[in-house]
């Protein structure tokens, strides 16, 4: 799931993750049902159609949808099960909450999630009457991605459908499972035991990466786990890096960047690697988000387990790289430092968490996220510029390459 942002942007990335439902409580709830579950009905004239992506969500799957006649932002999520809406979204609109269980947000505490009855839920030209959908606290997605996220459209529902991603022109297609698919690289996916996300294999050099989460909604390239890395051996210069789960908590994990990433038939290199403990699902060895998944355009039928990754005409911005490893917060107070990154500039000037910057090569900061000043910390390398510390200090720090 989201997303922190880019330490070059100082805020903070994020790999929020929307995990796997934990034990739920002793009650006599019925669990939410499923979109395909409900009484479905198609429009045979908006099955076909394309739909515009939110233009604010960088790197992320974002789209209108309507439930109970009600138009709302909903975010495409292949790692998350259950769609689910925002608790506030919810209470406003009248929907009756009950408890249900807790789910727990990766790196983060459990959050406690409600079921609520439906009128109707209506997604391009598919409708479902009836039913109910899981509710949660959904702001801290929508705070760290920077734009609304009213709900997240989660496998149980994408599952039924062929979904195409045409980040080429910003849209999405959602056609009955078994549509026809476009040319490019055949991949196979496996739907998990009782819809708990996606896999796929890849390699890592000459490795072998098997099962791998396939996260639509994580903003990352790649996540690994520890045990998973061992196994190879890739070179490596690692760092560290803040992000927030579900419950707000932040979440340090080391990042490195990785030569050899071989996904389809296509090889990358220097992709951003997070290396974590664990998986978010037991047995699984990485996970793959939009940073590199945008680098196709997608086509996704999990009931003929299948995804088509296409060649796109343009091709997408490469990752910027903080040169300085300061991740923060922008406000008119200034840049309020959140974490400094492992083996950076930063850390050799032994600037911390809590430290204030007022200024930047003498430009005072403000909260606008469209100033020049938000791509200060990209280069080039050897470039010197003096932070002016809203104490008074003035600290120069040379930009480098670190990881």
């Amino acid at each position: 799931m989201p997303k922190i942002r880019a330490a070059y942007g100082f805020l903070v990335i994020s790999v929020v993750l929307m995990a796997m439902p934990a034990m739920a409580q002793q009650q006599s709830i019925s669990p939410p049902l499923s979109f395909g579950q409900g009484v479905a009905s198609v429009d045979p004239q908006q099955q076909d159609r394309w739909i515009e992506l939110d233009a604010d969500a960088d790197d992320l799957v974002i789209m209108p949808i309507m439930l109970n006649g009600q138009r709302l932002m909903a975010m495409v999520d292949t790692g998350a099960p259950t769609t689910t809406v925002d608790a506030d979204w919810a209470t406003r609109h009248g929907l009756r909450l009950q408890p249900y269980q807790k789910i727990r947000a990766m790196g983060g505490n459990a959050v406690q999630a409600y079921i609520a009855p439906i009128d109707r839920l209506q997604i391009a030209g598919f409708q479902q009457a009836g039913g109910a959908v899981q509710v949660a606290d959904l702001s801290p997605l929508s705070s760290t991605a920077g734009t609304p996220i009213d709900a997240v459209i989660g496998v149980d529902f994408l599952s039924a459908y062929a979904v195409t991603l045409d980040l080429d022109k910003h849209r999405i297609r959602f056609q009955p499972s078994g549509s026809p698919h476009p040319s490019g690289d055949v991949v196979p996916v496996e739907l998990r035991d009782h819809g708990r996300g996606l896999s796929t294999k890849l390699f890592i050099g000459k490795r072998l990466l098997s099962p791998v989460m396939i996260d639509t909604g994580d903003d990352a390239s790649m996540a690994i786990t520890k045990s998973a890395w061992h196994a190879s051996d890739a070179p490596l210069r690692l760092t560290d890096i803040a992000s927030t789960g579900l419950s707000g908590d932040v979440i340090l994990s080391e990042l490195g960047r990785v030569d050899g990433v071989r996904f389809g038939s296509k090889v990358f290199d220097k992709v951003p690697m997070m290396f974590e403990p664990g998986p978010l699902v037991p047995g699984d060895e990485a996970r793959i988000g939009m940073k590199l998944l945008n680098r196709f355009n997608i086509f996704l039928d999990i009931g003929q387990r299948v995804m088509v990754l296409s060649p796109r005409s343009v091709s997408p911005t490469p990752d910027p790289i903080t040169m300085s490893g300061i991740q923060g917060m922008w406000s008119d107070a200034g840049l309020q430092v959140v974490h400094v990154m492992k083996g950076s500039p930063a850390e050799a000037l032994r600037l911390r968490a809590g430290d204030r910057i007022c200024a930047i090569d003498g430009t005072r900061i403000t909260a606008d996220d469209r100033s020049p000043l938000r791509t200060w910390s990209l280069g080039p390398a050897g470039k010197v510029i003096p932070l002016t510390m809203c104490d008074g200090r003035i600290i120069p720090i040379t930009l480098r390459e670190f990881y």
